[in-house]
């Protein structure tokens, strides 16, 4: 026999379930974890009593904290991961080389965290078996990024560049020649503006 917290729980999801899909069909900007807190919530109150719900710290007070902690520490987080990401490739000189380096490098942090989130909250093992099996995911992701999906990510962008370059001339056989031994136009517009870089600081030193 179903008890009371299996019927409310059931009962809060599928609650929680047609206020997200009445919110969709409206375009209404709602949040899947209000939602389902709010539902979770509701359930309490009409199944026990409103004495039972922890109002305050660590309880519901601490949910409703990271709703407002949450934005404000990916805002932050996100401001320095841009700012990094512009000074290191986007305002080099070779920006398409340094990003053939960073996509696998991002693509694997990206998957150590996550993996460690994942194991250090679903998961009793230790602290040091946690990071050691999430580095070991996140190099696996960067070598399966580095030596498997990157060469097909060249391809493509490779190809887009010799596609939009054969505008600018009759054929495409005109703008393959125009790349040099398959680099790229783009690399070989990068090699052009680090040679003008390194020309005009001579002639500076020079003067």
């Amino acid at each position: 026999k179903m008890g009371v917290y299996d019927l409310g729980m059931v009962c809060a999801l599928a609650s929680g379930s047609l206020f997200l899909i009445a919110a969709t069909l409206f375009g209404l900007p709602v949040s899947t974890t209000h939602t389902i807190v709010g539902a979770v919530l509701g359930m309490t109150i009409v199944a026990t009593h409103v004495l039972c719900i922890k109002w305050l710290w660590p309880g519901l007070m601490k949910i409703v904290a990271s709703w407002f902690i949450s934005p404000v520490l990916a805002g932050v987080l996100s401001v320095l991961l841009h700012m990094l990401i512009k000074k290191t490739v986007l305002d080099t000189l070779t920006p398409l080389r340094r990003a053939y380096i960073a996509l696998p490098i991002l693509t694997g942090s990206t998957v150590l965290v996550l993996t460690m989130l994942i194991l250090y909250q679903q998961s009793q093992l230790p602290l040091w078996e946690t990071a050691a099996i999430s580095f070991g995911v996140g190099a696996g992701v960067w070598g399966l990024v580095h030596f498997g999906a990157l060469g097909r990510v060249k391809r493509r962008i490779e190809e887009s560049t010799i596609e939009m370059n054969s505008l600018k001339y009759e054929n495409i056989d005109d703008a393959l020649k125009n790349s040099k031994d398959g680099d790229g136009v783009l690399e070989e517009e990068e090699e052009k503006l680090a040679e003008e870089e390194n020309g005009s600081g001579a002639a500076k030193e020079n003067e």
